[in-house]
Formats: C-alpha cells, structure tokens, sequence
C-alpha cells in the first residue's frame, strides 16, 4: 500500500516542481527583459528627432512585449502547479483540496512551495499591469511625434516619457520577488 502511495505521489510531484522551476526561471527573466528596456527610455525624446525616438521606442516595445509573454506564461505555469498540487495531494484527484495546508504535513514542502508562487503570483500581476501601462505611454508618445505642431508638445512627450520610465521602474521592482529559501 504505501509503494502504491509513493507512485501517485511521484506523478503529481514531479511535473509540480518542474512547474515551479520554469515558473522561477521564467520570472527572474522578466527582470533582465526589463531592465534592458530601461536604458532606451532614460534619456529625453525630442519632437525635433522623432525618427531616433521612434526607433528607441521600438526596441523598448520589443523588450517590454517579450517580458509580457513570459510574465503570462509564468502565470500559466503557477495554475498547472496549483492544480496538480491540488488534485496530486488529495486522496480522491477527482475531489482535489482547496487550500495549501489540506496537503498535510507529508507534501509540506510542496505547501511551502505554493506559498512562494502565490506570492510570484501576486508580484507577476503587478508586473504586468506596470508593463502595459509604459506600453500605453508609450503609445501616446508615438502619437504625439506624429504631431510636432502641437503647442508645447515636446513637454507632452516628456510627461509621457517620464510616466513609461516611472511604471516601468516599478514593474521591474513587482518582478523582483523575496527568494525562495
């Protein structure tokens, strides 16, 4: 009986912290994705030179859509552990359990686990909202290049720059879990 035991286990554990690995790996890339999209919006774009502003703003939009895609995939990775965590660790998988601690004190690890990704969870949410809302400014810069006869639109530009670089900082803060120990 507990041989039996162990081998359900081993179908659920396995593939959960292969989940949780990629989900970690795939976070702590959405950082450096980040960070490297920084350095192309830190410095004035001028009305006057809208094609460099326009180029550097492409390269930022590049690396802000890639770490998009990753921050949606590691959500993704975080459900499929939360399920086989779930459905893995109940006695019945057709009855899964519904809260980390009625995985019982033998999956503890795997509870401690969970823990940390609902906390990823949390943090890749808040990245995202902030990577969206320095793709929007960004977008209204683009418009507002189109329009160099607007007056003042050089302070336009600016104050949409300044707000990209202000959700990006803190969309790379949100991506920057406490680590898991």
């Amino acid at each position: 009986m507990a041989a039996a035991a162990a081998a359900l286990e081993a179908l659920w554990k396995a593939p959960f912290w292969e989940r949780f690995n990629e989900a970690t790996r795939r976070f702590n890339c959405v950082v450096e994705l980040l960070a490297s999209a920084l350095p192309h919006l830190t410095s004035p774009m001028l009305a006057g030179d809208a094609v460099a502003a326009r180029a550097r703003i492409q390269l930022a939009q590049d690396k802000l859509r890639a770490a998009s895609s990753y921050v949606a995939s590691v959500l993704s990775f975080i459900g499929e552990a939360e399920i086989l965590a779930l459905r893995g660790g109940s006695t019945n998988p057709a009855r899964p359990r519904h809260m980390i601690h009625q995985l019982g004190d033998q999956n503890l690890e795997e509870q401690n686990g969970l823990a940390w990704l609902r906390i990823v969870r949390m943090a890749a949410k808040e990245t995202y909202a902030g990577v969206h809302w320095c793709l929007s400014h960004l977008c209204a810069v683009l418009v507002l290049l189109d329009h160099p006869g607007i007056p003042d639109v050089g302070v336009l530009i600016e104050a949409e720059r300044l707000a990209a670089v202000s959700d990006l900082e803190a969309a790379i803060w949100n991506a920057t879990p406490p680590s898991h120990s």
